[in-house]
């Protein structure tokens, strides 16, 4: 009786409870694993160290990412170009690039190759960006760059044989973003692109290559229209967006941005190459963004929002071992990765396990609530996945919910249980535990022992109820928090 006075006290805490169907009798609808296609990552030169290669391999082995993305491929640090002495010609090194390239084949990853920034030898300006200064200006000469761009996509082409041709070129990062990352005018970048894509087509006319890569899904049409009226080849559209680009904030704001874009794309493919939980400058306090339980929900709602748009959706970052704005002591600090820079696994690493484990089929959900959403796949083996993420945008108010959940169809193979692994505030997030130890600093390997603990995904087992066509179960979901249901259905 005190069991069930405290349910339902706690029920009218939650203000409302959420009620979902599962029709998995139904007809599902494809559900492709689009955001594993691609991951951002920090600049190239990043690449060459052991505990970035470290940390890639974990994302490629327990994310299933295929492609990473990175800034700076041609910075002075990666020392691609170089004019020496007084010798009027250019020399060119791709020593750096080949030992990343090579190690992204050795792990079964691919790059998607970001053509920039500026080597300082091609510029025009010494405006740069970032704590590693990256050259935002244009070429001082476009025949120069295109020179580099034929000698580089020759040289991969010999060096890598015809798997470069399944390797997208997109040019440049956000030129839309003035004075940020492009000193040039929309006019200069679409030039610039075109000299640059007429370059790849040149070595070799099946090189696949895209843009404009702008930041809030700027510039597309515009884009469009001027590679149509001159003719220059666009095998893909790519550009960036953060559900706080564009205010005000709205828990579909993505959906609804995707689907614009993807209407002015039409049929050519869709890659989103930057996207996360939002943008926040370093040491502002404010680190829930990425950090924090937070991110989990934001990612499987959003994933499930946007699949029918786009072709790639690429997490902005798999790591902390990222130097945008140097790289701050703390193992929290707001930086964009899923993994702090000592392998810590973050809440957003664990949701995108999670999803890995996804079927490839979507299970049709009836049911709608103001912060809960349900995403229900199946596999080829008969085994359902449900994902519940309890998610609004930050700074408004998220209440726990108490969410029943209806199956119809075939019941769980095993007896009246089903799997459950949460990620919340006190499940599976690093983040609120290194808070409640005192946010240390330089944490010790007894700390970071314990980091890694807290931060490691649990399963337990839910009580089912069977009902005359199926099942049907109670469960919490925290503020900010998923619950992932596993169950393989009955024969």
């Amino acid at each position: 009786m005190k069991a069930l006075i405290y349910s339902v006290l706690m029920c009218a805490c939650l203000c409302m409870c959420a009620n979902f169907i599962v029709n998995t009798t139904a007809p599902t609808s494809k559900f492709n694993h689009f955001w594993e296609e691609c991951v951002g990552s920090g600049h190239a030169v990043l690449a060459l160290r052991e505990d970035y290669r470290k940390h890639l391999k974990l994302a490629k082995d327990e994310l299933g990412f295929k492609y990473v993305r990175f800034h700076g491929l041609f910075d002075d640090d990666m020392s691609t170009v170089h004019r020496p002495g007084d010798f009027s010609k250019y020399k060119y090194s791709f020593f750096n690039i080949d030992s990343i390239f090579d190690y992204l084949l050795s792990i079964d990853m691919k790059p998607l190759i970001e053509l920039s920034f500026m080597p300082e030898a091609l510029a025009s300006g010494n405006a740069t960006v970032m704590h590693y200064k990256g050259n935002i200006t244009p070429p001082k000469d476009h025949n120069a760059w295109a020179d580099l761009i034929i000698a580089f996509a020759t040289h991969l082409l010999e060096r890598y044989g015809n798997q470069v041709l399944d390797w997208p070129f997109e040019v440049w990062n956000e030129p839309n973003l003035e004075n940020t990352f492009w000193t040039g005018t929309q006019q200069e970048y679409f030039y610039f692109y075109a000299v640059t894509a007429r370059a790849l087509k040149s070595v070799n006319s099946k090189l696949k290559v895209g843009g404009p890569a702008t930041a809030g899904s700027g510039w597309i049409p515009e884009f469009l229209k001027y590679t149509r009226d001159n003719s220059v080849p666009v095998d893909f559209v790519s550009t960036h967006e953060y559900p706080t680009d564009t205010p005000p904030d709205e828990r579909n704001q993505l959906e609804k941005i995707t689907k614009k874009t993807r209407e002015a794309v039409g049929n050519l493919p869709l890659y989103y190459t930057e996207w996360n939980c939002g943008l926040v400058e370093y040491g502002q306090g404010d680190v829930f963004y990425q950090d924090s339980s937070y991110a989990a929900p934001c990612i499987i709602s959003n994933l499930a929002r946007v699949s029918q748009y786009v072709d790639i959706f690429s997490y902005w970052t798999f790591s902390d071992i990222f130097e945008e704005q140097g790289m701050p002591a703390s193992p929290h600090h707001g930086a964009f990765g899923m993994m702090t820079k000592y392998g810590t696994r973050k809440a957003a690493w664990n949701a995108f396990i999670l999803l890995h484990k996804a079927g490839n089929q979507r299970i049709k959900v009836s049911g709608q609530d103001d912060t809960v959403d349900l995403l229900a796949t199946v596999n080829d083996k008969n085994e359902v996945m449900m994902f519940l993420s309890n998610y609004d945008v930050l700074h408004k108010d998220v209440p726990d919910k108490a969410v029943t959940v209806t199956i119809i169809g075939a019941r769980p193979s095993t007896s009246n249980k089903v799997k459950l692994t949460r990620i919340d505030a006190n499940h599976a997030s690093t983040y609120e535990h290194w808070v409640r130890i005192g946010k240390p600093e330089y944490p010790t390997r007894e700390q970071l022992a314990e980091l890694g603990e807290a931060s490691k995904l649990t399963d337990e087992t839910l009580n089912v109820i069977k009902i005359e066509n199926g099942f049907k179960f109670d469960v919490k979901v925290p503020a900010y928090g998923v619950a992932a249901i596993q169950y393989s259905k009955e024969n």
